[in-house]
């Protein structure tokens, strides 16, 4: 979180939360307006954060939180309704009402949005941590009923659609505590992830124990005004500083997607943990602790539990060193094609020229073999090395060995990625050019022989070229590259007829100019 934008949001955020609470502590007397002006105020503060952290996403990664943007754009509305009600209108606000409309909406775009996001980050894989995350949400329905449910249940005053819509937020609810577990689970060992899936789940928790103790307190003494009036916009605003957590694409795609030991023994013990708990909480409400059987089946329990514990550490030690296993056996599957590519490539590969060698050319023409009958252009030149002997004998071996590697560039700079260009023997070179007619065929080879005279190594030594070229377009049934070869070496012959350094393409009749 070290680049400006961020800087500039985590400070607009945490100055908004102490002016929020400053004015409420020091003007307790405004307490209720500034409360409800506060809410607005963040929650719009949250959408400008959110706003500039969507930038940040791809087009293909943005869609869960443009629907967390949706959300809190709804939450705002409900609240600007509240304030409306209280402030402008001088209402008290009840269940039911317009704004819960909007937070149960804002509720089922979250669960949306959570979709996505676990989803499009593969933050969990529900096949072996779903189980774990339906306990916890089961032992956790558990506190709800006997802390937050039945007191509001029980409160008289209520008549049955209030008592419906405040008995509904604890089961709506149940998604911020879904989204809260999967992201504390699915936290891996990529640190612009885990801190993302921190703030969300922190987020959606803050909203989760907001929601609860507001509905305990309205059926007592609750009112606008409270320190609990913060906690909305500040989760909202953990929401959208997690928008800014955008991962480093290229670490993502060499990520280790293991879940780190900590985090996966926390995985392990939480369901049992709130299991036991809820357990001790019925023993306490019933009597029970002082029962031997009961003590009995909890301590067998615990035994069990334990036992439980020790096998999937047992089992996740396996998988990690199964896991380790994999990963060595697939760095050396990918030493292993190097090497295979490399040893490919050597044995293709001319040693002196870098070009093609012959046995790669005869693989060349196989590969441009037509499909069919359609007929299809190939065109073929020749190159030959102007009095190469005599260049050896002037210069020496070492400077002829030179000259061709100078040829060798040259017709690696003229060519295109589709053609072919290899080392037929000696100071004898050959072109394959796909799709290639007869003057498309003189015009490579006179860039060619332009190429090779601006070439300083075969400037220095006077080396010329001779070209012969031909074409043909035939179908599979007529593709006969020896003959595409004669015709090309028939050509050559001619042009070194000639006296050299020329170039000479391939007709009917050719032979007889001679």
């Amino acid at each position: 979180m070290g680049d400006r934008l961020t800087r500039r949001c985590v400070l607009l955020f945490i100055s908004f939360m102490l002016l929020f609470y400053g004015a409420m502590i020091i003007c307790p007397e405004w307490a209720g307006p500034v409360s409800n002006a506060g809410s607005v105020l963040g929650d719009a503060v949250a959408l400008v954060i959110l706003g500039a952290g969507l930038r940040r996403w791809p087009e293909t990664r943005q869609l869960a939180w443009k629907l967390f943007f949706v959300g809190i754009a709804i939450y705002l509305l409900g609240d600007a309704v509240w304030v409306y009600e209280e402030e402008a209108l001088g209402l008290e606000v009840e269940s039911p009402s317009i704004p819960d409309l909007f937070y149960f909406s804002s509720t089922l775009v979250f669960f949306f949005a959570l979709v996505f996001y676990i989803h499009d980050e593969k933050t969990i894989d529900f096949a072996t941590a779903g189980l774990d995350i339906l306990i916890s949400i089961v032992a956790s329905a558990g506190f709800l009923y006997k802390y937050v449910m039945m007191p509001v249940a029980n409160f008289k005053e209520m008549n049955f659609w209030q008592a419906a819509v405040m008995l509904a937020y604890p089961v709506a609810d149940s998604v911020y505590l879904l989204g809260m577990f999967s992201l504390i689970f699915g936290m891996g060992r990529h640190r612009a992830r885990n801190g993302r899936n921190f703030l969300l789940g922190v987020g959606l928790f803050l909203m989760f124990l907001a929601d609860q103790t507001y509905l305990v307190k309205s059926i007592t003494e609750y009112v606008s005004g409270g320190l609990l009036d913060p906690v909305w916009s500040m989760s909202f605003g953990l929401i959208a500083l997690a928008s800014l957590r955008v991962p480093d694409w290229e670490e993502m795609a060499e990520e280790d997607a293991e879940v780190s030991p900590c985090l996966e023994h926390l995985r392990m013990l939480l369901p049992y943990l709130l299991t036991f708990l809820i357990l001790f909480l019925v023993g306490v409400e019933y009597g029970l602790l002082e029962s031997p059987f009961f003590l009995g089946a909890m301590l067998l329990l615990v035994l069990l539990s334990v036992r439980q514990i020790i096998v999937l550490i047992g089992n996740r030690k396996l998988l990690a060193v199964i896991s380790e296993n994999e990963r060595e056996l697939h760095r050396k599957n990918l030493e292993l094609q190097k090497l295979n590519h490399h040893f490919m490539t050597e044995s293709e590969t001319d040693f002196l020229t870098k070009l093609l060698n012959r046995r790669a050319i005869v693989q060349a023409f196989e590969r441009l073999k037509p499909i069919g009958n359609e007929p299809e252009t190939l065109g073929l030149m020749l190159v030959d090395v102007d009095f190469f002997k005599k260049i050896n004998d002037t210069f020496g071996h070492q400077k002829g060995d030179e000259a061709l590697i100078g040829v060798a560039e040259s017709i690696r700079h003229t060519i295109r990625g589709e053609d072919v260009g290899g080392r037929f023997g000696g100071d004898e070179f050959l072109v394959l050019l796909p799709g290639a007619g007869d003057d498309a065929v003189k015009r490579v080879a006179e860039r060619l022989r332009a190429a090779a005279a601006q070439n300083e190594k075969l400037a220095e030594m006077n080396v010329t070229l001779s070209i012969g070229g031909a074409s043909w377009s035939v179908g599979i049934d007529d593709y006969r590259p020896n003959k595409l070869m004669r015709h090309a070496d028939e050509a050559l012959y001619v042009a070194k007829e000639k006296g050299r350094n020329c170039f000479v393409m391939y007709r009917e009749g050719l032979e007889d100019e001679i």
